[in-house]
């Protein structure tokens, strides 16, 4: 009972008084003591007895008053030994009742002599121990009140600190669900934890691929005190010998707390006299003592570590402090991994996006060589889809790259070129390989175009010296001869000699003028009129020029319809494209033959055709005859020479009118059309 005992023991003076007795006493009886809350009794008397010394344990087992004049005569309590020890005699005592009626002890006084105790000292005892009751229940209200209010305190107490803690985990997560860089992120954690749960902290995240450098985030009470914390780092990152709480929590993998750390703490074995004076100055003066570090784990793999410090040792970190850095470490490293997954799928994401538009093909193999990676311009330069290539071996579908990945070419090794695909799909590709562990990658460039532009190149080469070498050997030996002193020419002879210099000088400016035509076309730097021209008179006129040089062996008709109308054009242009149709009718027509040039109307436009009864064109050579320098017989050997210039231009300068030029076979040589609009 923790009630005071100066209420009761004036209650117990009080019974004493009334009855005459010289002791009284409030006791409450237990299973095996008396114990005596309210006491009026000589100095030294216990204030607790053996119930053997206990008259009251007869009026707590009685539930009645329990009435002694003289215990040395009653053989109720003739060997109790309070006869004995404390010479009690006589006795009266009453059950103290609480509400509910339960006996908690008695009220009772005593005497060293025989008394002779009355019913009325029996019932001044009943109403007092009423009043000791209410005394007993008061007090105990009492105490319970303080109780009650005491652990409200520190109910309130506790709820400001979780309170404080879900305040702070609720602003660690306003930061983790806005903020995506993990540099910002690891700073802005760090500054949350100070000043509720550390005087200032350090967020360090591991070096990555993409960052080589460690990303540390540091919040400190004060700008100095961060001041100081950042000179300390880049001390201690100096000096072999540190030893990085931070650090340990990283390589460990498991959290370390330091209660009361010491210089020894944090520095290696065998290091402790060579530390730097101003890293111990920094240490002493950043406050770093109590440490708790956890490190930063997420989807099973530790990406950094975080340290919560306080400078003073006394407050410490406790178990639900330190369960409060667990979970904002477990919040910060689900956001910084979260935060690095957003990178690099945003990386990988403009990475598949260049690769899927890039013009370059690119090919990624695994160790067995089977394709991962397919690219649009790999499907464009080969005509497989990535659907058909992806999971394939790469010797399946293009054999012609195998050697590349099986030479183990190195990343600066430099391209080389290979043919892919069938003669008439037939591409020209630049590749460079790259091995590394596990796979293979292949980059490709389509080289057609600028291998198609080579082959021109020299092509141009040979056409021109060989069309260059006859007239130029002409114009040579004609020169020579009128040279030479040694012999005299006749009038007719040095006439004939003339006039083969000025015809191979014309073959030679013809030449030259088709080059560069040829040359002006390709650039799309030639321009022509955009005119009315009547068509008739103007192929009446190329026929007449025509058939100046025919032999026997050749024909030209003319079949020309009534009310041809003009068509949209320029005349000079379409004089040298008849011309060029003609001519090569004639040329591919070495045998002989027919070469007739007809008009007529078709629709909306008016088509002029040349039709002749030569050599003929193999359909799968039909494509190519427009291309520049082609010649359906290189080798020369039925026809006459030429530059292959002659049906490139032409197509090129009706293309420029607006026009079109067809070619098909007849049953007995070839038809060449030009399409025009009518004007």
């Amino acid at each position: 009972m923790d009630a005071p005992q100066e209420s009761l023991d004036r209650l117990a003076d009080l019974a004493a008084r009334v009855v005459g007795a010289p002791v009284g006493l409030v006791a409450l009886v237990d299973v095996d003591r008396s114990y005596f809350v309210g006491m009026e009794a000589p100095e030294g008397t216990p204030r607790n007895v053996e119930l053997t010394h206990s008259y009251c344990k007869h009026v707590v087992l009685d539930d009645a008053p329990v009435v002694i004049e003289d215990a040395r005569t009653d053989a109720r309590f003739h060997d109790n030994l309070a006869i004995r020890d404390f010479g009690v005699v006589a006795y009266l005592g009453v059950p103290v009742r609480d509400l509910s009626g339960s006996v908690l002890g008695s009220l009772c006084v005593m005497d060293v002599v025989p008394h002779a105790w009355t019913p009325e000292h029996v019932g001044l005892l009943e109403d007092i121990a009423l009043a000791v009751v209410a005394e007993i229940e008061m007090r105990t209200l009492l105490a319970e009140r303080d109780g009650a209010l005491e652990y409200q305190t520190h109910a309130r107490a506790r709820v400001e600190v979780e309170r404080g803690r879900y305040m702070l985990l609720t602003h660690v997560g306003d930061i983790t669900s806005s903020v995506e860089d993990p540099a910002m992120l690891s700073q802005l954690i760090a500054q949350a934890a100070v000043p509720d749960t550390c005087d200032w902290c350090i967020v360090e995240l591991a070096p990555t691929p993409d960052a080589r450098e460690p990303i540390v985030g540091i919040g400190a009470a004060t700008d100095e005190l961060r001041a100081q914390v950042e000179e300390m780092r880049a001390v201690a990152r100096a000096w072999p010998g540190w030893r990085s709480p931070t650090l340990l929590a990283f390589e460990h993998r498991a959290p370390r707390l330091l209660p009361d750390a010491s210089l020894a703490d944090l520095v290696e074995p065998g290091h402790l006299d060579d530390v730097p004076p101003r890293l111990q100055e920094l240490v002493e003066s950043t406050g770093l003592r109590v440490i708790s570090a956890v490190p930063l784990a997420a989807r099973g793999r530790i990406i950094g570590a975080v340290s919560f410090i306080r400078r003073s040792v006394a407050l410490g970190f406790d178990e639900a402090e330190q369960a409060l850095h667990h979970e904002i470490a477990r919040r910060a490293a689900l956001a910084i991994d979260a935060a690095r997954m957003r990178i690099d799928l945003e990386q990988r994401a403009q990475a598949a996006l260049v690769i899927e538009t890039i013009g370059e093909g690119v090919v990624l193999l695994d160790a067995d060589r089977r394709v991962q990676l397919w690219n649009p311009a790999m499907a464009t330069m080969t005509g497989i889809c990535a659907s058909n290539a992806r999971g394939r071996a790469l010797d399946d579908i293009a054999p012609e790259l195998t050697e590349f990945v099986t030479a183990a070419v190195q990343p600066d090794a430099v391209e080389r070129h290979v043919s892919i695909g069938e003669a008439d799909a037939q591409r020209w590709l630049a590749v460079t390989a790259v091995q590394f562990e596990g796979g293979s990658v292949l980059a490709l460039r389509d080289m057609t175009a600028a291998h198609a532009l080579e082959q021109t190149r020299h092509e141009l080469i040979a056409t021109v010296s060989h069309q260059l070498r006859t007239p130029v050997a002409s114009v040579l030996a004609a020169a020579i001869t009128l040279q030479r002193t040694d012999i005299e020419l006749s009038a007719e002879v040095t006439s004939q000699v003339i006039d083969t210099i000025v015809e191979q000088g014309q073959r030679l400016s013809d030449l030259s003028a088709d080059v560069l035509l040829a040359y002006r076309l390709g650039n799309e730097a030639h321009q022509v009129g955009e005119l009315d021209i009547d068509v008739a008179p103007l192929l009446t006129e190329v026929a007449q020029a025509a058939r100046h040089g025919l032999g026997p062996e050749h024909v030209l008709e003319l079949q020309l319809g009534t009310d041809l109308p003009k068509v949209v054009g320029d005349e000079h242009a379409l004089v040298q494209v008849f011309g060029n149709l003609v001519d090569n009718a004639l040329k591919y027509s070495p045998d002989g033959g027919t070469v007739t040039i007809h008009a007529r109307v078709e629709g909306g436009e008016v088509h002029i055709h040349v039709d002749d009864e030569g050599v003929g064109i193999p359909e799968a050579e039909r494509h190519r005859v427009f291309e520049r320098f082609y010649r359906l017989d290189p080798d020369m050997a039925r026809v006459a020479g030429g530059t292959g210039l002659g049906l490139f231009v032409a197509r090129e300068l009706v293309h420029l009118m607006g026009g079109r030029v067809l070619v098909a076979a007849r049953p007995r040589g070839t038809r060449f059309t030009v399409a025009l609009q009518r004007a």
